[in-house]
């Protein structure tokens, strides 16, 4: 791949670790003759002297070949939706708990970007689903998902009821407290400990999870990318939320449709020729550790 030596930074975290990463990152830079700029929104008490930040998101992406973000996933989903899914990738240094997405840990990312700026990598793409809403006819929002859409209960107590067709073909009434269509990447996400299966990232497909649903037979269900996921909001519905990715939102009302797919757009991700999904599985998810080794 093409060496890289221009970083932007994306950083949201109030955290103590926070300030010695930053510093770190400006002592590797001055010793390797990268440029580093930070976003914005990034919390000023914790930048050493030495570092810039950016007046503008623009600005960042203008000047920035890769975009790190520090923090945990929720904060790599805000850098991926910042560069707007484009060719820019994103890479992550987990501050985090769990860490699927940014899986650099933060005792060891001056190794992993010397690799980037000598060119030592790869990049992988992720799928990105596109998300509209449909309200008597009109397109009242759009939105992407790199990880997962969902809709949820908001300020009433109630049961969600929507109706789920599969391109063309209906497949069900859901009567739960939500439903969830999730990425491979996202799988690892919401959807995952609301019970659904995870899938592996280079599969060009969904999951749909209902959260808490009435009936018991109602079960997670993988289906191919290839075709559009509609929901229908059944009528007598507590308002409910739809939001993709956590990040934008939609107060859904009765009769509304969403019509979730996958068109080929992608988040481009750094990825290290050592890189094992499975690794990152068993990693994070404590696989084959008995109770006594843990």
């Amino acid at each position: 791949m093409i060496p890289v030596q221009k970083f932007g930074i994306v950083l949201f975290k109030r955290d103590e670790r926070v300030s010695s990463v930053l510093t770190r990152l400006l002592t590797w830079a001055n010793e390797t003759g990268t440029s580093i700029l930070l976003h914005p929104g990034v919390p000023r008490e914790y930048v050493p002297a030495g570092l810039t930040i950016c007046k503008t998101e623009e600005e960042l992406l203008a000047h920035s070949e890769v975009i790190i973000s520090i923090g945990g996933d929720g904060t790599f989903l805000t850098a991926a939706h910042i560069v707007k899914f484009t060719e820019t990738p994103v890479i992550g240094i987990n501050l985090g708990q769990v860490g699927f997405l940014a899986d650099i840990e933060s005792e060891t990312f001056e190794k992993c970007l010397n690799r980037v700026i000598s060119g030592e990598y790869t990049t992988i793409s992720r799928m990105v689903l596109e998300v509209t809403v449909n309200r008597g006819g009109e397109i009242i929002g759009s939105m992407n998902a790199l990880n997962d859409v969902y809709i949820n209960r908001s300020s009433v107590p109630r049961l969600v009821s929507v109706k789920l067709w599969y391109g063309e073909d209906y497949i069900t009434d859901y009567i739960a407290d939500g439903v969830i269509v999730a990425t491979p990447s996202g799988s690892t996400a919401y959807s995952l400990a609301a019970g659904g299966p995870i899938i592996a990232p280079g599969l060009a497909a969904v999951v749909i999870t209902p959260i808490c649903p009435h009936s018991i037979g109602e079960r997670p269900i993988v289906l191919d990318a290839s075709r559009p996921i509609r929901l229908k909001i059944n009528a007598k519905n507590p308002s409910p939320l739809l939001s993709a990715d956590g990040l934008n939102s939609i107060l859904l009302k009765p009769d509304d449709e969403i019509t979730i797919s996958f068109t080929g757009k992608n988040a481009q991700l750094i990825q290290f020729s050592r890189f094992s999904y499975f690794d990152t599985l068993r990693q994070k998810l404590n696989w084959g550790i008995r109770n006594d080794e843990e």
